[in-house]
């Protein structure tokens, strides 16, 4: 039986999001496995002189619900997390954030998929996962406790080294850079 190690687990900060990551927790620590939570963002249609104060806003909105979480959920189990914020496309980061923190199991809520598969979802047959870096786990949306209806559009709403340690400090880093792939990690000590 495959053991998962190294969890990457794409979040839009949804409800749907939140209640996949309370039903992967358990799993994760009995695995024993370390966790990275990414969470993307676009600046769409901003000129240059508010694309700064809405990527402030949009970050600062990211840790306000990542500290929830904690709160409600991570600090309930003894997994090692490391939550990354940064600007761009989900399936991109999700390229770039698993060449620095390889996982062996991607883990999303049934709602992220139509933005996970994007333009490569067919209209008939299963997608195209070539892009995969991993195996991928889905949390259907009838195994969480409420219901979440996906938007009408399809699309999904910004609401907002394996060294990993244990212990109860955060500590932010924030990257600068042109905005590209520039963010905010979160990393638990």
């Amino acid at each position: 039986m495959q053991v998962f190690k190294h969890i990457l687990f794409p979040t839009d900060l949804s409800e749907s999001s939140r209640q996949s990551l309370a039903y992967l927790l358990p799993m994760a620590e009995a695995c024993d496995a370390d966790l990275v939570i990414l969470h993307t963002y676009r600046l769409i249609g901003q000129r240059e002189s508010n694309s700064m104060m809405l990527k402030k806003d949009l970050e600062e909105q990211a840790k306000s619900i990542f500290d929830q979480w904690k709160a409600e959920l991570l600090d309930q189990y003894t997994v090692e997390y490391k939550f990354i914020s940064e600007i761009g496309f989900i399936r991109d980061r999700i390229l770039v954030v698993e060449k620095k923190y390889p996982a062996d199991l991607m883990v999303v809520s049934e709602r992220m998929l139509p933005e996970l598969l994007g333009t490569d979802m067919p209209k008939r047959g299963l997608p195209s996962l070539d892009f995969m870096p991993c195996a991928l786990m889905v949390i259907p949306n009838v195994l969480l406790k409420t219901e979440v209806a996906l938007p009408e559009n399809g699309q999904q709403q910004v609401n907002g080294k394996n060294g990993l340690r244990r212990n109860n400090e955060n500590r932010v880093n924030q990257n600068g850079g042109n905005g590209m792939g520039a963010g905010n990690e979160v990393e638990r000590h």
